[in-house]
């Protein structure tokens, strides 16, 4: 699985292909890296992510809608909720969601988060912390919203995460996931999960993620590196 996917825009990665031929592109692409679900991006591009969406679901592709909110939080400077929603009128649901985000930018940082899950909640929806170990502010920032909001999904790039966030939770109990948040073909499922013991739906990686489902086997496909505790370093 891929929980982040963009459509790409066509102006980047120097693409010069038609629209509907750069759609087709994308979808016979994901359907050969045999990913069976994704998360789709919705980047206000309606008519791009309804085609996208179609030709997935005719590849017999489950497809999750995603929308991202960056917002300040703590320390960090920006701190990104991927949210993600029921499939069932998934534009409409979008749309107001993200409307009745925006009317809420006089609240300060700690009630934009908890506007933010508030509304995941009320659409039957989930969150996953995107990268939250990109530094020490996402990383404390992503503790914090464990803590206070029981938020337990961490999307993370670095294998040593896990490690660290036990060291800093004192406990376990929290759902890791790898997604590539492409934007460019070339990074499609450089970064994925998979998942064991359950039939791929929204309802059923919903409870995954939420850690409500504790008897499936998910495991998260990184590429190692080396750079984490030089980093990390003055955060440990």
């Amino acid at each position: 699985m891929d929980l982040l996917i963009h459509i790409p825009d066509p102006k980047e990665g120097g693409l010069t292909l038609p629209p509907d031929e750069m759609l087709k592109i994308l979808v016979t692409l994901i359907q050969t890296k045999k990913i069976a679900l994704v998360g789709l991006a919705w980047d206000n591009n309606s008519e791009a992510w309804l085609k996208v969406a179609e030709g997935l679901k005719q590849r017999k592709i489950c497809v999750i809608p995603v929308t991202q909110v960056t917002t300040p939080f703590l320390n960090c400077s920006r701190f990104t909720f991927n949210c993600y929603f029921p499939p069932q009128n998934a534009l409409e649901v979008l749309s107001e969601f993200k409307e009745r985000l925006d009317s809420m930018k006089k609240l300060n940082f700690t009630s934009t988060a908890t506007a933010i899950v508030d509304l995941v909640n009320l659409y039957s929806g989930f969150i996953i912390l995107n990268k939250i170990d990109m530094s020490p502010s996402s990383l404390d920032s992503a503790c914090v919203l464990y803590r206070d909001f029981g938020l337990k999904a961490f999307d993370i790039v670095h294998p040593e995460t896990s490690k660290i966030l036990q060291e800093k939770l004192k406990t376990d109990d929290f759902v890791l996931v790898a997604s590539s948040d492409a934007r460019l073909f070339s990074q499609i499922a450089q970064r994925s999960i998979s998942v064991k013991g359950v039939t791929l739906s929204f309802t059923s990686i919903r409870s995954v993620i939420t850690g409500k489902n504790k008897k499936c086997s998910l495991s998260v496909n990184l590429t190692p590196t080396g750079v984490f505790r030089e980093k990390f370093h003055a955060g440990l």
